[in-house]
């Protein structure tokens, strides 16, 4: 299998922080994204993922992807962080979801130590630097880096 690295990009920080996810996201989603991961991997041959473990679609992304490994043995993750206080001001419950998938994961990423002023543009910026294959998770749509400005991401 070529190595290919794919990102998952998210509406970054779309949860409150209280574990609840906004546009009626909710676990069912989790299958159709699990479906598309792999449907991805068999097809581009991707490797190595990048993910940013948010409160919103991201967690529910890097839980898949952590699942997808033991399926996916080959398969590479890594949680691409803004800071150290990311998950501060998160509920107990999601804070745990949260450095489980922190824990499990290949590599974590930190892109800095103190707060980042704009954490979502800061992950975006990393994220597009660093892979070839695009994952919008908004509408679960595929695509090359060259043609993902035209797909809607937050």
């Amino acid at each position: 299998m070529k190595h290919r690295t794919c990102i998952t990009i998210g509406i970054i920080g779309e949860g409150d922080g209280k574990g609840q996810l906004t546009h009626g996201l909710s676990l069912r989603v989790a299958d159709s994204l699990a479906h598309t991961l792999e449907e991805l991997i068999n097809s581009t041959g991707a490797t190595s993922v990048l993910c940013a473990p948010d409160a919103g679609v991201g967690l529910i992304a890097a839980e898949t992807l952590i699942k997808l490994k033991g399926r996916y043995p080959a398969l590479s993750v890594s949680c691409v962080i803004p800071d150290e206080e990311q998950a501060i001001h998160w509920n107990e419950a999601l804070r745990n979801r949260y450095f489980d998938v922190i824990e499990a994961a290949d590599r974590e990423l930190l892109l800095r130590t103190r707060p980042a002023t704009n954490p979502a543009e800061l992950v975006r910026d990393y994220l597009e630097e660093h892979a070839e294959l695009l994952l919008s998770l908004d509408t679960l749509v595929c695509a090359s880096l060259e043609t993902a400005k035209e797909l809607p991401v937050a």
